[in-house]
């Protein structure tokens, strides 16, 4: 009868190794899955951080552009701005609205798509008569 004990004692601890690594592999493919998700979310927020400091910069340039076409130009003539186009995918656009006889407001919006739809930065501001 200890016999029978003992070989069933055996048994069960044999089983127990088998559920053992069946658990752990379960466990670390919940790991990696989860590793997977996070790394290709910081890779996604990392590509759009790059790309909103990307249209902030083309901002400042569309704002220097218009300000230096200002200083360029006659005052009655300055309505428009030629700017260069930027690489893909960003579009800007410069538009200049006469507020005044003295005053001109000028926005500048650059925008973009990516896998999570259309983004846009905006800037404005008002240029007066020199």
């Amino acid at each position: 009868m200890i016999e029978i004990f003992k070989n069933n004692r055996l048994n069960r601890t044999q089983g127990m190794s088998l559920v053992e690594v069946l658990f752990a592999l379960g466990v670390l493919t919940v790991l990696i899955t989860t590793l997977v998700a996070v790394l290709t979310r910081a890779l996604s927020e990392s590509d759009f951080a790059r790309n909103q400091a990307l249209a902030n910069n083309y901002l400042k340039e569309g704002l220097e552009l218009a300000r230096s076409a200002r200083d360029q130009t006659l005052w009655a003539s300055f309505q428009s701005v030629s700017a260069s186009p930027l690489p893909s995918p960003f579009s800007r656009t410069i538009t200049i609205t006469s507020e005044s006889e003295e005053v001109k407001r000028l926005d500048v919006r650059v925008f973009w798509s990516d896998s999570k739809g259309t983004h846009d930065a905006t800037a404005s501001t008002y240029l007066k008569r020199w």
